[in-house]
């Protein structure tokens, strides 16, 4: 009895480190993530900013429609960009509940054995 007491805790020790360390890689790559996405979003509307200037330009003939293109492709890149970040943060979002809900159910689980263990 107190062997398998022993390796239950064991068990819920190296459960607890390895939980503690992909919560901490979970909120380190969030932040990142999240610091891309305002990154990419200012991007977004500087690049919305820069294609409005160059379309007043081009009426007055001082851009060509060359400049005008490229500056609404790079418009149109800055989006993508922006989109694409806005999907990581929904995928750790995701990530983090499905380690919350392993959480729950790895404590859910240890909970019975340890009330089964003790009766």
């Amino acid at each position: 009895m107190v062997a398998s007491y022993s390796q239950a805790k064991l068990q819920i020790d190296d459960f607890l480190i390895k939980t503690r360390y992909n919560i901490d890689s979970q909120l380190s790559r969030y932040a990142a993530a999240k610091e891309t996405y305002s990154v990419a979003e200012r991007s977004h509307t500087n690049a919305l900013q820069l294609t409005e200037l160059y379309e007043q330009e081009f009426q007055l003939g001082q851009k060509s429609l060359l400049d005008l293109i490229s500056s609404r492709n790079e418009a149109f890149q800055a989006y993508v960009s922006m989109i694409d970040s806005k999907y990581s943060l929904y995928i750790l979002k995701l990530q983090q509940l499905s380690l919350i809900f392993h959480l729950m159910d790895y404590l859910k689980g240890n909970t019975e054995s340890e009330l089964n263990v003790m009766k």
